[in-house]
């Protein structure tokens, strides 16, 4: 017991001193690398949103759609979707279309 104290106790200490020990240059570079828009985590969708209009056939979708405020044409459609802010309505509608 005494062993897997010191084993727990010397581990955690361990990481605490490399979790502090972060140079300015690696934390500048963790910041500075891109994410694509397609893997944003924290959305509500779920970690990997995906665009319906990347999957969507354009002929057999009836346009405007005002699930995605009124969107007219393919691209319109396919641009309200890649904004972040609209992740979660264009979840939903691409849901209802699986229903």
């Amino acid at each position: 017991i005494i062993a897997a104290t010191f084993l727990i106790v010397g581990g955690v200490w361990g990481y605490s001193i490399a979790l502090f020990e972060l140079s300015e240059e690696t934390a500048s570079r963790a910041m500075a690398t891109t994410i694509p828009a397609t893997r944003v985590l924290g959305t509500g969708t779920g970690p990997y949103y995906q665009n319906p209009f990347e999957a969507v056939d354009a002929k057999a979708t009836p346009f405007p759609i005002t699930q995605l405020s009124g969107c007219r044409n393919w691209e319109e459609c396919a641009g309200y979707c890649e904004q972040s802010e609209n992740y979660q309505a264009c979840a939903a509608w691409s849901q209802s279309l699986a229903e």
